[in-house]
């Protein structure tokens, strides 16, 4: 047998075993592809985003510390998944061949947690895996699509964006017409941007037993220059979103199918696809052609009613996510104070619940030292009896707007009281709808309306009906005017509250906010 022959022998051999290899693959991959979908179907009362910053507020370096801040609290709750955020865009906390180390400081505290694994154990993201799993809890590795937190502080400032400006949307201390100021934002467009993102992904599937990737495309929501410019987004600048995430699908089945156990893809975006597509992210076509396994919507402010999300995602076999997110209401400490509240959370939980989600995801949900709403929010069935405080809402609609010039286009819900207060007149009364989901005449339930209007001259020159019924006169506490209300008169759904004036005020008063509390008796 000459050298030819034998070449060509080996050649047929390697040819024939490679495609038998790749047929082999290729239907393990199609297995896992079952088995995530399964698994992405899996029961999910509450996800809850870590966020990441564990080390900050300990001064100890020590993994004892790392995990007692964040980790050691919320495993003695019923929280089903953790999302574990390592850092801003490409500098981590864990050491990686294809990523800085984030070794600064935030807000001038040290961040000491990328040394942990200098002792011989493991390193932050290896601990909280190794501590999640041990608790019985799903993890995800959270990665922020393009966090600008560097934006405003140039110490998080990687030296990958430093030494390839050409790649990033901006540039520092120029004033653009869109965009929340984000310059520091990586550019997509750009195919050494999205080989840095798949490198990442690809070397946690690798290197860490997690469970599943949650691509956060919330923080921050910009992704192409012309979203900068207050310009159109293009088709083409979506389709090289979408390689990317096609990219991603197809890398992780295939390490899936070599471990034997399939990662999850959820992502975090807006809840309006419009929004989506006009930011360069086609979620539609990316849970049509089944790139994505969950879907978490809304953050920084929400567009819709929970109903879109939930019809969004169910149409495309897609399980969905309410995100409550921690309430922010500039300038307005006491207000923001009540939606903080743990009543108030519940009431956003049973809203999402009511409206079909899959359960409940929770973001920078670190202010309450016990974390009840932790424990409270994934069974909609018990917080139909438990005290709650229902708003206008907990998140403030303009943020959208300074991400993209058009956003009005996708508003489909009015502001929160708060945002936009409401002018208290003679003739026209002030109309303000409250959605309420419990059953309180069944389940003995009582309530109580508070307004908030500040530079009122007199309770008796106030009018306030629900549901066409007069409340009987309301009494002060504090900047606060309470009413009694009868139970029966409080639907399931809708309720219509009017607010009048008899008489002009010498100064137009305005009411600035409207809740309804909700309380059942104590359990013995």
């Amino acid at each position: 047998m000459n050298h030819r022959t034998r070449f060509t022998l080996w050649t047929i051999l390697f040819l024939f075993s490679a495609a038998f290899a790749t047929a082999a693959t290729a239907a393990t991959v199609e297995e896992m592809k079952e088995a995530r979908k399964k698994l992405a179907w899996k029961p999910r009362g509450v996800i809850w985003n870590n966020d990441g910053n564990d080390a900050i507020t300990e001064d100890e370096p020590s993994r004892e510390n790392f995990l007692r801040t964040r980790a050691v609290p919320v495993m003695k709750t019923k929280v089903d998944t953790v999302c574990y955020c390592s850092g801003v865009w490409g500098v981590f906390k864990f050491p990686s061949p294809v990523a800085e180390l984030r070794d600064s400081r935030d807000r001038g505290r040290p961040e000491w947690a990328a040394h942990l694994g200098q002792d011989g154990g493991p390193d932050a993201l290896a601990t909280m895996v190794d501590y999640t799993h041990q608790h019985g809890k799903e993890f995800f590795w959270s990665l922020r699509m393009n966090d600008t937190h560097d934006a405003a502080d140039a110490t998080m400032l990687s030296r990958w964006k430093k030494a390839h400006r050409e790649f990033l949307v901006g540039k520092p201390r120029v004033r653009y017409p869109s965009g929340a100021r984000r310059w520091s934002a990586a550019d997509y467009a750009h195919e050494e941007v999205r080989d840095r993102v798949a490198l990442w992904i690809d070397d946690v599937a690798r290197r860490y037993d997690v469970d599943g990737f949650e691509l956060d495309f919330f923080r921050h929501a910009i992704f192409f220059q012309p979203q900068l410019l207050g310009k159109p987004v293009t088709q083409e600048q979506c389709d090289r979103m979408t390689s990317l995430m096609t990219r991603l699908r197809q890398m992780t089945d295939e390490l899936g199918a070599k471990r034997g156990r399939p990662f999850l893809i959820a992502i975090r975006v807006p809840d309006s696809a419009g929004f989506c597509k006009a930011i360069g992210l086609d979620v539609e076509r990316w849970m049509s052609e089944g790139l994505v396994d969950m879907l978490i919507t809304t953050g920084y402010f929400r567009l819709n009613p929970w109903e879109t999300s939930v019809e969004l995602g169910h149409r495309h076999h897609v399980p969905v996510y309410a995100s409550l997110d921690e309430p922010r209401l500039r300038g307005q400490e006491e207000l923001q104070k009540l939606r903080e509240s743990i009543e108030c959370y519940r009431a956003r939980a049973l809203a999402a619940w009511r409206a079909g989600v899959d359960g409940i995801y929770l973001f920078n949900y670190y202010f309450h030292p016990d974390m009840p709403a932790c424990n409270d929010l994934g069974d909609p069935d018990a917080l139909m009896r438990m005290d709650k405080l229902y708003t206008t809402g907990a998140r403030e609609i303009r943020g959208a707007r300074s991400y993209l010039v058009n956003a009005g286009e996708f508003i489909n819900r009015p502001p929160m009281l708060p945002e936009k207060p409401a002018a208290l007149a003679v003739a026209k009364p002030a109309e303000v709808t409250l959605d309420v989901f419990d059953k309180l005449a069944e389940n003995g339930g009582t309530a109580t309306a508070r307004l908030y209007i500040p530079g009122l001259s007199g309770l008796e020159n106030l009018t306030v009906t629900l549901n066409g019924q007069a409340l009987a006169q309301g009494k002060p506490t504090g900047p606060w005017i309470e009413y009694a209300v009868e139970p029966s008169l409080v639907k399931t759904g809708a309720n219509r509250f009017a607010v009048s004036v008899k008489k002009p005020e010498k100064k137009g008063v305005v009411l600035r906010d409207l809740v309804l509390s909700v309380r059942y008796p104590r359990k013995p």
